[in-house]
């Protein structure tokens, strides 16, 4: 990782305790990054943003750091595990 790079992350985790949010680290080094080293299957066509399996891994990599079902289920009140490719929302926890 790059000096301004971990500026960048430190900042971010600052930011994130602060407000009370929590700060999930995304970055990879250009040579382990599924984004970079699988570019047709996880960016969409535009280059510019993920594909259905990009979201997919960037909601796996949320489910590992934040928990995000459990934050999603907390915000819902209700329980459910989501899937891929379905999106993901409070109507999906019914």
């Amino acid at each position: 990782m790059t000096r301004r790079s971990r500026r960048l992350h430190a900042l971010a985790r600052v930011a994130a305790q602060a407000s009370g949010a929590v700060y999930v680290n995304g970055y990879k080094d250009r040579a382990s990054d599924p984004f970079v080293r699988e570019a047709q299957r996880l960016n969409a066509r535009d280059g510019l943003h993920p594909s259905d399996d990009g979201y997919w891994l960037w909601f796996r990599k949320l489910e590992q750091q934040a928990g995000l079902s459990r934050r999603l289920q907390d915000l819902c009140g209700e329980r459910t595990t989501a899937s891929p490719p379905g999106s993901v929302s409070c109507e999906s926890f019914a």
